[in-house]
């Protein structure tokens, strides 16, 4: 109907960290044949970003916060399992 609103969600899960771009496109049903009055077009950016990591365990921390992390000796191309 005109003057009807919907919301979407568009969601985003980078696998690299670069800069991705698209279009999102949204055509009216029983709209306007004229391409532009029949759809809604526009472009979309994002940038994938590292992952990011909470320590919860251990909570001791140095005096600007960062968390002491404490590793058991391990030879070079050994692995360790706790």
């Amino acid at each position: 109907m005109p003057n009807q609103h919907k919301y979407v969600t568009v969601s985003f899960n980078p696998t690299e960290m670069k800069q991705y771009g698209g279009v999102f496109e949204a055509i009216v049903q029983n709209g306007e044949l004229n391409p532009k009055q029949g759809k809604m077009t526009f472009e979309m950016r994002g940038e994938g970003t590292l992952p990011t990591l909470q320590v919860s365990k251990p909570e001791e921390v140095e005096a600007d916060g960062t968390p002491i992390l404490k590793f058991r000796r391990t030879r070079v191309n050994k692995e360790n399992y706790m």
